[in-house]
């Protein structure tokens, strides 16, 4: 699949989703936004950011990629702000489940793991699971 259909198939998969959990789903008319979604839960509106996803079995780890780049020859590196977007849904489709990132987890940030399995080392104070975040 090319990184477009990738990303429509996340975006349904995610409307899907909602619509299971009694989410009402609105989608910006215009191209070009930094959210893909609207998504009204009854009580609140919240600005989503849609992503694929691919697990690495290797590495025990989702990598969910945040960075965009703006065109031209002189590239500039962007990425989430909490004035942007609130929440980064993310379509997995090795695990077959949606997950909900909040800010405190993407925010500025250029990417995002999210552990499969627990760490060969056994540490995992500061590991964010995958599980964790399924929606």
């Amino acid at each position: 699949m090319t990184t477009q259909q990738k990303g429509e198939l996340a975006t349904l998969r995610v409307m899907l989703r909602a619509v299971e959990r009694g989410v009402l789903v609105s989608r910006p008319v215009q191209e070009g936004s930094r959210y893909d979604l609207v998504l009204d839960d009854g009580s609140r509106l919240y600005r989503a950011q849609v992503k694929y996803a691919s697990a690495d079995p290797d590495s025990g780890r989702l990598v969910v990629e945040l960075k965009k780049h703006s065109g031209g020859y002189r590239r500039r590196l962007y990425t989430y702000s909490e004035a942007e977007i609130d929440v980064v849904v993310v379509y997995a489709p090795d695990l077959e489940a949606v997950l909900w990132l909040p800010a405190p987890l993407w925010a500025g940030k250029v990417s995002v793991a999210l552990r499969l399995t627990p760490p060969r080392n056994g540490q995992v104070a500061s590991c964010s699971f995958a599980a964790d975040y399924i929606w």
